[in-house]
Protein backbone atom coordinates (compact mmCIF):
# COMPACT_ATOMS: atom_id res chain seq x y z
CA UNK A 1 0.00 0.00 0.00
CA UNK A 2 1.43 3.36 -1.05
CA UNK A 3 0.83 6.11 1.48
CA UNK A 4 2.63 8.78 -0.51
CA UNK A 5 2.91 8.61 -4.27
CA UNK A 6 6.09 10.56 -4.99
CA UNK A 7 5.95 9.68 -8.69
CA UNK A 8 2.61 11.46 -9.02
CA UNK A 9 3.94 14.54 -7.23
CA UNK A 10 6.90 14.92 -9.59
CA UNK A 11 5.34 13.71 -12.84
CA UNK A 12 4.86 17.26 -14.12
CA UNK A 13 8.17 18.61 -12.81
CA UNK A 14 10.89 19.19 -15.40
CA UNK A 15 14.12 18.31 -13.59
CA UNK A 16 16.27 18.96 -16.66
CA UNK A 17 15.06 22.55 -16.92
CA UNK A 18 16.01 23.19 -13.29
CA UNK A 19 19.25 21.20 -13.04
CA UNK A 20 20.86 21.74 -16.45
CA UNK A 21 21.88 25.38 -15.80
CA UNK A 22 23.37 24.38 -12.45
CA UNK A 23 25.39 21.55 -14.00
CA UNK A 24 26.49 23.71 -16.92
CA UNK A 25 27.69 26.49 -14.60
CA UNK A 26 29.02 24.04 -12.00
CA UNK A 27 27.54 26.37 -9.40
CA UNK A 28 26.91 23.74 -6.76
CA UNK A 29 28.41 25.64 -3.83
CA UNK A 30 27.71 29.35 -3.35
CA UNK A 31 26.50 29.69 -6.92
CA UNK A 32 23.78 31.99 -8.19
CA UNK A 33 21.12 29.28 -7.88
CA UNK A 34 22.00 28.76 -4.21
CA UNK A 35 21.84 32.51 -3.64
CA UNK A 36 18.39 32.64 -5.27
CA UNK A 37 17.25 29.68 -3.16
CA UNK A 38 18.41 31.33 0.07
CA UNK A 39 16.71 34.61 -0.86
CA UNK A 40 13.44 32.84 -1.67
CA UNK A 41 13.51 30.84 1.58
CA UNK A 42 14.26 33.99 3.62
CA UNK A 43 11.35 35.76 1.96
CA UNK A 44 9.04 32.76 2.47
CA UNK A 45 9.82 32.51 6.20
CA UNK A 46 9.82 36.30 6.59
CA UNK A 47 13.42 36.46 7.74
CA UNK A 48 16.32 38.66 6.74
CA UNK A 49 18.64 35.75 5.91
CA UNK A 50 18.54 32.04 5.15
CA UNK A 51 21.52 29.74 4.76
CA UNK A 52 21.45 26.65 2.59
CA UNK A 53 23.53 23.78 3.97
CA UNK A 54 24.33 20.32 2.68
CA UNK A 55 22.88 18.25 5.52
CA UNK A 56 20.99 18.22 8.77
CA UNK A 57 24.31 17.80 10.57
CA UNK A 58 25.56 21.05 9.03
CA UNK A 59 22.27 22.72 9.92
CA UNK A 60 22.71 21.74 13.58
CA UNK A 61 26.28 23.04 13.54
CA UNK A 62 25.25 26.39 12.02
CA UNK A 63 22.44 26.71 14.58
CA UNK A 64 24.83 26.10 17.47
CA UNK A 65 27.30 28.62 16.05
CA UNK A 66 24.51 31.18 15.73
CA UNK A 67 23.57 30.58 19.36
CA UNK A 68 27.16 31.10 20.47
CA UNK A 69 27.73 27.53 21.64
CA UNK A 70 31.13 27.00 23.26
CA UNK A 71 32.78 24.19 25.16
CA UNK A 72 31.74 25.66 28.50
CA UNK A 73 28.02 25.52 27.66
CA UNK A 74 25.60 22.77 28.58
CA UNK A 75 23.28 21.68 25.80
CA UNK A 76 20.10 19.85 26.67
CA UNK A 77 18.66 17.50 24.09
CA UNK A 78 16.32 14.58 23.84
CA UNK A 79 17.67 11.03 23.89
CA UNK A 80 15.24 10.26 21.06
CA UNK A 81 17.30 11.89 18.36
CA UNK A 82 19.50 11.03 15.42
CA UNK A 83 23.21 10.42 16.13
CA UNK A 84 24.11 13.65 14.27
CA UNK A 85 22.79 15.66 17.22
CA UNK A 86 25.32 14.12 19.61
CA UNK A 87 28.01 14.22 16.94
CA UNK A 88 27.67 17.97 16.45
CA UNK A 89 27.50 18.63 20.19
CA UNK A 90 30.64 16.54 20.73
CA UNK A 91 32.40 18.55 18.02
CA UNK A 92 31.86 21.65 20.14
CA UNK A 93 33.23 19.75 23.16
CA UNK A 94 30.04 20.69 24.93
CA UNK A 95 28.48 18.82 27.78
CA UNK A 96 25.69 16.76 26.27
CA UNK A 97 22.82 16.24 28.65
CA UNK A 98 20.13 13.88 27.38
CA UNK A 99 17.11 14.28 29.58
CA UNK A 100 14.47 11.68 30.30
CA UNK A 101 12.20 11.14 33.26
CA UNK A 102 10.58 8.01 34.62
CA UNK A 103 6.89 8.17 35.54
CA UNK A 104 5.04 5.04 36.61
CA UNK A 105 7.69 2.87 34.95
CA UNK A 106 7.44 4.68 31.60
CA UNK A 107 10.10 6.97 30.18
CA UNK A 108 9.15 10.46 29.05
CA UNK A 109 11.23 13.32 27.78
CA UNK A 110 11.30 16.14 30.32
CA UNK A 111 10.24 19.64 29.45
CA UNK A 112 12.75 22.47 29.79
CA UNK A 113 10.64 23.96 32.58
CA UNK A 114 10.91 20.71 34.59
CA UNK A 115 14.69 20.67 34.20
CA UNK A 116 15.20 24.26 35.27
Amino acid sequence: MKFLDLNRIYDNFDWKQVLTPIFENTSFINGSEIEKFEEQVAKYIDCEYAVGVSSGTDALQVALLALGATKDKVVLTTPYTFIATSEVLAKFHGFICKITCLVCGKKYTSSLEEII
